[in-house]
Parts: C-alpha cells; sequence; structure tokens
C-alpha cells in the first residue's frame, strides 16, 4: 500500500462496529495508525467524534444494526460512568484499577472523557437493550454528520475489487497484493476486539461477556420508534 504524504485518517463509528478489526488490518499493511489513539497516520476511533480536528480525512465505517446492537451489550457502560463520577469526586481514592486511572490526565484522557460525558448523556436508560439501540443511533448520527462517506464494514473483504475501492477512497494506494495479504492475515491472525478489555482501557467491572440474541421484531416490540430510527438511518446501506 503507498501511503501519501501527510496522511491524517479519523476512520469513525460506534462502539463494536469493527474499529478495532480495521486498525489491525490497516496497520498490517503500513499505516501507523492506533485504535482510540493517534499515531503518524491518523486513529481509528468512536471517541473521536466531538472534535474531529486536524485530520485530513473523516470517514465513517458501519456495522449491521442488529449485529452491533447485540455486541453493545458487551459494552461496560457502567464502568465508564463510575469513571466518570470518580473523576467529578475530589476526595476519591479507590481501589480497583479502573478506578485508580479516573484521575488521570492528559490528552487522551481528557478525549475519552469528553466522548463518554457526552455519549452516555444522551444515551441514559435502564434497560440495557433499549441503551444500546440509543447508542448505536447516537454514534452513528453524529459520525454521518462529520465524515465525508460511510462505508460497510462487511462490504470490505469481499472481493479485491471492493478491497481496493476502500483503500482507493480512503486516500490511499493499493498494491496487487494487499488484498491476498490482508486476506492470509485474518485467516492467520486472531484480529477480533475480544481483549479490548485488556491493556490501558478502563477494564471490566460489571459488563457482560454474552451478546443476546436480539431480531427486529424484539426491538420492535421494545421500542418501536427507536427501531423506525435505526432502521431509516441504515436503511440506504442494510435493507
Amino acid at each position: 500500500m503507498i501511503i501519501p504524504h501527510n496522511t491524517n485518517l479519523l476512520i469513525t463509528g460506534a462502539p463494536r462496529s469493527g474499529t478495532y478489526f480495521t486498525t489491525r488490518l490497516l496497520y498490517n499493511l503500513g499505516l501507523n495508525i492506533k485504535h482510540e489513539k493517534t499515531d503518524t497516520h491518523g486513529t481509528v476511533s468512536c471517541l473521536h467524534l466531538i472534535n474531529p480536528t486536524g485530520f485530513t480525512k473523516i470517514v465513517h465505517q458501519v456495522r449491521e444494526p442488529l449485529k452491533s446492537i447485540c455486541s453493545l451489550h458487551k459494552v461496560d457502560w457502567l464502568s465508564k460512568q463510575l469513571w466518570l463520577d470518580q473523576k467529578d469526586d475530589e476526595n476519591f481514592s479507590g481501589h480497583f484499577e479502573v478506578n485508580l486511572s479516573a484521575k488521570k490526565v492528559g490528552k487522551v484522557s481528557e478525549i475519552r472523557e469528553t466522548s463518554w460525558r457526552y455519549f452516555l448523556n444522551n444515551i441514559k436508560d435502564k434497560n440495557l437493550t433499549r441503551k444500546c439501540m440509543k447508542a448505536y443511533l447516537s454514534w452513528n448520527k453524529l459520525a454521518m454528520e462529520v465524515s465525508e462517506f460511510t462505508y460497510k464494514i462487511e462490504d470490505v473483504l469481499d472481493t479485491k475489487e471492493s478491497f481496493d475501492s476502500w483503500i482507493t477512497s480512503l486516500g490511499l494506494v493499493p498494491e496487487k497484493s494487499d488484498y491476498e495479504y490482508s486476506m492470509r492475515f485474518i485467516k492467520d491472525e486472531d484480529i477480533s476486539n475480544s481483549d479490548l478489555t485488556k491493556g490501558d482501557s478502563f477494564g471490566s467491572v460489571a459488563g457482560l461477556t454474552v451478546a443476546p440474541d436480539l431480531s427486529w421484531e424484539i426491538l420492535e416490540s421494545l421500542d418501536s420508534g427507536l427501531c423506525g430510527e435505526i432502521k431509516e438511518l441504515t436503511g440506504s446501506f442494510y435493507s
């Protein structure tokens, strides 16, 4: 892959939309890019939507709604809210690793804090599935507003033509072997996001580890209004 000078990408979308997958895919092809942190060539992140400045190109990655909403149940929403509440508590010291990071400062922490404050405030709900529906809508709506275009993650590796078209749309130049190289990579490497609660992320306090099996009928019966908004938002991508 040929990377033009001054490339600084923001590939964004909702949590659990495959952003970690995309990060690994592009990094394997030589792009200096990180997940939810910036590197020389940018970031793949759901957290850089509130103030997406300094990027040469902003694009939106969307994943099929039912799969995304099911997977959003794995997000430990409680730990995110706990982290924010503790940052506001001047007397808090904490004992768990996730709590000890509450006072962390710096640009990365500021971006995380600003993003989570905004989105958690928009998706408040006592029902977890409805919260996940609101999260899918809130993130994707804003991503569509600030991005140049939207693409389906499911299309990226569908064919060599779709892959090369995707690379080109990012302002990069595909080379002949990139598609085959990427297909071998995903076959031989674990590029899932099953380990995202490790490393320097917030960790897990009470998050679910298994996503529920949802259907449009279930979402419709839970909240027909939200369900209709999701279908309208993604109708041009997923019928």
